[in-house]
Order: structure tokens, then C-alpha cells, then sequence
């Protein structure tokens, strides 16, 4: 038997995605909401090992250490579908099909400016938060150690596109409304996707735009001040709970980046949903196709440690079996064979059984290790 048809050979994760594609920016916002304890624990009841969820901008992705791949991705597909309301359906991945996709969103091969480079930080966070929350699992773990290594090389390979992803298309729809570089645009919210806004604009050749923040900042002004300041655009980065910010009269253009929305409706507004309409922003072929051979270059260099790591597991465990059958239960099975010997013959059998299926068990296990290509530990 092939080693590639045996169980648990392939990838045990679940991907459960759902982006701009599919639902609007409230549906995601209502979709992502933080997964509470119980959900967690009756994911957990059903074969959950680990769990990473990944948020954006324009996406949720929920990643998923689990044997039971079908139940556990249509159960969470699921619960995800009732959050999010209306008709969205989330698209599920299993196996192999699973750990592409991941490390492809890690890339930002699925996102709307292909090759982005915010994506990847926020993947790998997603992962040393779920870490810290005790939700990992070793699948997991070589997933976001194969991550790493692509995004480290994509750097290299120039398929990862710094400053490129949502603070530029921002800037690119303020400019293709006309909207005045020399007059300085404010930026609400000084996190890290006001940052990249600020950059953005930087490298658009924009005046120095005017940071606002609810928190106070020596580089920022208070919220109340952004109708004194004479704009007439600005770019929104926060992250309330419900939409707050109403545009003066003189504000003219206003992008919201925010999820869920943030600034009232208004015919200048432009939201995550309008901002994700158009034609994605593609990588030139060949840094696509190059991408696209180091996500399948990994996925083998994966599937082999996950491989492993099933192997030495499943060995580990029929050993630990073999012991416990000796050591607990072997006596008892033999008592009434025994019972008419002397107790020098009954210690000589006992003994004699013991050796003969360590012997047995031995060979079983290196036939298992030569014939079906059990991975060594280095492997």
C-alpha cells in the first residue's frame, strides 16, 4: 500500500474562507466576530486539535488542525454562514486543497492587489496569537513555519510587493477622483493601517497628510479637530463598533477602510466594498507563476512533515499499547492456563510469552518503517 493512500497521510486542516468575494464588509464584520469559548469547546468535542483565525480588511479565514475534515469544516462552514446572515455561504478547503490555499493567502495570491505584503505579517500574527490563546497544534505550527519560508523567499524573489495593499488602493481611488495631492489629506486612526495609509500617500508624492487618533498621540490631533482642519479628503482607518464619523460639508471625498463602516453614507464616500469592486491588481506573470511554484515546492516539503509527524505518533502509540497489553494485561489472560503449574514453570512461561511479542511487535513495527516508508525523525 501506498503511503499516500494511507489515513492521515494528507494534510489534517480545514480552511474555511470567506472574502469580499462573497459577502459585503458587514456581513464579514458580523462573520469575524471573535470565536467565544463555547463555540470553541464544541469544536473541540468534535475533533478540533487547533484553531487560527486570520482577519482583514477583505477577508476571514478560519484554519483548522482536525482527522475529521468534512465534519468539521461543513460544522464550522456552518456557524460561520449564521454570523454572517443573508445568503453567504463560505467556500471550505480540506487536505492538501487547504494548505495551498493558506500559504497562496499568506502570499497574497487571493487578496485584491496580488503580492501584497501586509497580508503576510497579519498571517503570521494570526498564528502566535492563537498560540498565546492555547488554540495551536503541531499542523498547525508546520503550517506557519512553511508560511515564513515562502514569504521569505517570495521578499527575495520579489513576488511579495512591499507598500503594496490597502493603504495604496486607497490612494489610488482618492487620485482617480482628482482629489489635490498638495493639499494635505487627513488620515483618521494611527494604527497600522494608517500607517500604511501615510506611506501611501507619501510615495504618491502627497503632502505631509495630518494624522488624527482617538487616543491622544504627540503626532496626532484630537478627533474633534478634523473639521477645522480644511480638508477636503480623507482616508479612515478605525475600527469602532458602528459607524461615527460624518463628514463636514467641505469633505468632499472620505475613504473608509474600516470593518464594519465607520463613516455615515454620503455620495463622497468610498467603502470597503466599492474600494474591492473593480479588476484585481495582478503580479506580471512571471512573478506569478514563480509564486505559484514555491507554494507547490512547499506544500511537499509539508505534507513530508506532517507525514512524519503521523508516523511517529502512530508508532509511538502502538508501542505505548504493547507495553500497557504486557504489563497490565497479559497475566490476567494467561492466569487460567497457568493455573495448574508450578510457579517456577508459570514465571518461564510468562517470560517466555513476554519476549516472544516484544520479538513479534518488533518486527511488525520495522516491516511497518521499510515496507511503507515510515519518515525518520530528521525526515
Amino acid at each position: 500500500m501506498s503511503p499516500d493512500l494511507l489515513p492521515g497521510a494528507g494534510a489534517p486542516l480545514v480552511a474555511v474562507s470567506l472574502t469580499w468575494r462573497e459577502a459585503s464588509s458587514a456581513m464579514r464584520a458580523r462573520a469575524n466576530a471573535p470565536m467565544d469559548a463555547t463555540l470553541y469547546a464544541a469544536l473541540r468535542a468534535h475533533g478540533v486539535e487547533g484553531l487560527v483565525e486570520v482577519h482583514t480588511c477583505a477577508r476571514s479565514l478560519w484554519l483548522v488542525a482536525t482527522p475529521q475534515a468534512p465534519w468539521v469544516g461543513a460544522l464550522l462552514q456552518s456557524s460561520v454562514a449564521a454570523r454572517a446572515g443573508g445568503d453567504v455561504l463560505p467556500t471550505v478547503y480540506e487536505g492538501v486543497t487547504a494548505a495551498r490555499h493558506a500559504l497562496r493567502v499568506a502570499l497574497g495570491l487571493d487578496s485584491y492587489v496580488q503580492g501584497e505584503s501586509d497580508i503576510g505579517g497579519q498571517f503570521l500574527a494570526a498564528f502566535d496569537a492563537a498560540r498565546a490563546a492555547g488554540h495551536s497544534a503541531v499542523t498547525l505550527n508546520l503550517l506557519q513555519q512553511s508560511a515564513a519560508r515562502v514569504l521569505a523567499e517570495g521578499r527575495e524573489s520579489g513576488f511579495v510587493r512591499p507598500n503594496r495593499g490597502l493603504g495604496q488602493l486607497a490612494v489610488m481611488s482618492l487620485l482617480e477622483r482628482g482629489v489635490d495631492l498638495t493639499v494635505p489629506i487627513a488620515v483618521v486612526g494611527a494604527g497600522a493601517i494608517g500607517g500604511r495609509v501615510v506611506a501611501s500617500l507619501r510615495r504618491a508624492g502627497a503632502v505631509a497628510p495630518v494624522l488624527y487618533n482617538r487616543t491622544p498621540r504627540l503626532d496626532t490631533l484630537p478627533l474633534e479637530q478634523v473639521a477645522r482642519g480644511g480638508h477636503a479628503a480623507a482616508v479612515v482607518c478605525t475600527a469602532g463598533p458602528a459607524r461615527w464619523f460624518r463628514p463636514h460639508a467641505d469633505l468632499r471625498h472620505v475613504v473608509d477602510l474600516g470593518l464594519p463602516p465607520q463613516v455615515e453614507d454620503g455620495p463622497g464616500v468610498i467603502g470597503l466594498d466599492a474600494l474591492l469592486a473593480g479588476d484585481p491588481l495582478r503580479l506580471p506573470d512571471e512573478r506569478l507563476r514563480a509564486a505559484e511554484d514555491a507554494v507547490e515546492r512547499e506544500i511537499g516539503g509539508l505534507l513530508a512533515r506532517v507525514r512524519t509527524i503521523h508516523w511517529q505518533r502512530g508508532l509511538a502509540g502502538a508501542s505505548t499499547l504493547r507495553d500497557h497489553f504486557m504489563d497490565q494485561e497479559l497475566d490476567l489472560l494467561l492466569a487460567d492456563a497457568l493455573v495448574a503449574l508450578s510457579e517456577d514453570q508459570q514465571r518461564k512461561v510468562r517470560t517466555a510469552t513476554r519476549g516472544a511479542l516484544r520479538q513479534y511487535s518488533h518486527r511488525m513495527l520495522t516491516w511497518i518503517k521499510q515496507e511503507l516508508a515510515v519518515p525518520e525523525e530528521n525526515g
